[in-house]
């Protein structure tokens, strides 16, 4: 919360508007979404977006191992290609150096 305050403070002084001029301020944040983390918390790679479709395959493997029923007896959900599991598996068949080096997996949301 410190963070959004201080960056909400920056944007303002940049843009050069008084504080009490604005009534509100909205925000919002994204789930769904990879950001794998190095040793150093450095980022790996780009994030791979809720929205990015490439995941496709790595659902069926998932539906494939696991049962598509069995798989939303246990969490409530299909496995589809926005999710984040899907993503990952993606990132370990794909791009195998990145993969090895993950000590974090979050998510590109932070409220």
């Amino acid at each position: 919360m410190e963070q959004t305050a201080a960056t909400v403070r920056e944007a303002l002084q940049r843009a050069g508007v008084e504080p009490r001029s604005v009534a509100a301020v909205g925000l919002t944040g994204q789930m769904h979404g990879l950001v794998l983390l190095g040793i150093g918390r450095e980022v790996l790679r780009p994030a791979i977006l809720w929205n990015d479709q490439r995941t496709a395959a790595e659902c069926d493997a998932i539906r494939a191992r696991v049962g598509a029923a069995r798989l939303r007896h246990l969490t409530g959900n299909e496995v589809v290609p926005g999710f984040t599991a899907p993503k990952l598996l993606w990132v370990a068949r794909n791009e195998p150096d990145v993969f090895g080096r993950v000590q974090s997996v979050v998510l590109p949301r932070t409220s």
